[in-house]
């Protein structure tokens, strides 16, 4: 039943619809939201919601190719939610912060927020890293916040006070996490040579 609510994507394929920047971003919210419930349903759904995702994932990565400024960060994160749900947790984590990388660089705040929020659940989740993970939602707080997204902005404290108590809202991101996430691979680079 949820598979015809997230269906974006092939509206626009059945009805010849003008790609608007509404549509875009729709689609690509689709593909998120796609490997969220492909996470979510058994085997059968699960293909479904897959092949979805996939599908999204090749446009976007289409679009990537001929303006990676205002797609790449996306087509990155949807790479680490598609690596996320197959199980491939260490290079999800890779993905998830150079998608939380490139929106910075790029300047796109709710891109960054996004990223942040869905990269500390899946840290959380995972059980791989709670200090980054708590770092990562405290960042997205912030960028919800600056996006002007307060709604959100209170459902991801929600989670951040449920996972680690709500002392943690008083706190700062961890500036070293946040420091090592946001570095350029240039940086990253530049300090592999000084050692």
């Amino acid at each position: 039943q949820s598979l015809d609510i997230v269906d974006i994507s092939d509206d626009i394929d059945r009805n010849k619809h003008q790609l608007r920047p509404l549509l875009l971003f729709g689609i690509y919210f689709e593909g998120l939201a796609s490997f969220l419930l492909a996470r979510q349903t058994n085997n059968s759904e699960r293909i479904r919601w897959l092949a979805k995702g996939e599908n999204v994932l090749t446009k976007i990565r289409y679009w990537s190719e001929h303006s990676s400024w205002n797609w790449e960060d996306k087509m990155v994160l949807l790479e680490a939610e598609k690596l996320y749900t197959l199980g491939n947790f260490d290079q999800a984590a890779l993905l998830y912060e150079r998608a939380i990388r490139l929106a910075h660089e790029h300047k796109f705040v709710n891109d960054e927020a996004i990223a942040s929020e869905l990269a500390g659940i899946f840290f959380c989740e995972r059980g791989l890293n709670d200090l980054k993970g708590e770092a990562l939602l405290l960042h997205s707080v912030q960028c919800y916040k600056t996006w002007g997204a307060l709604a959100v902005a209170r459902r991801v404290e929600t989670y951040i006070a449920n996972k680690y108590g709500t002392d943690s809202l008083q706190r700062k991101p961890d500036s070293e996490i946040l420091s090592s996430v946001l570095a350029s691979q240039d940086d990253s680079s530049k300090n592999e040579k000084d050692d």
